[in-house]
């Protein structure tokens, strides 16, 4: 897969909003967090489960969150994505900004 699909996966992933999380990398549909973010119970990710989701836990996993936290000027990006009133549309403006 192109970095050009992965980027455009990843806007797929977030696209919808109910596919986005806060405080764990991965939730089920009845909330609950799931343990691993491959797995087939999980519907919504935070953002760095939507990248590993995306982009796997190898050498891309790492230049993904190095773009986006370039892109944001700062390394805590789950405390960004957890962050008291973030919200869906800053999540999509980060991705587009950081071109991941």
């Amino acid at each position: 897969m192109s970095e050009k699909q992965k980027f455009n996966t990843l806007q797929k992933l977030f696209a919808v909003p109910e596919r986005w999380t806060q405080g764990a990398f991965a939730r089920s549909a009845d909330g609950a967090k799931v343990p691993n973010i491959t797995e087939d119970s999980a519907v919504c990710w935070c953002l760095l489960g939507g990248v590993g989701k995306v982009y796997g836990d190898g050498p891309a996993y790492a230049s993904v969150l190095r773009a986006l936290r370039d892109a944001l000027s700062d390394t805590a990006l789950s405390r960004w994505n957890d962050s008291h009133g973030r919200t869906h549309k800053d999540i999509l403006d980060l991705v587009t900004k950081a071109r991941v």
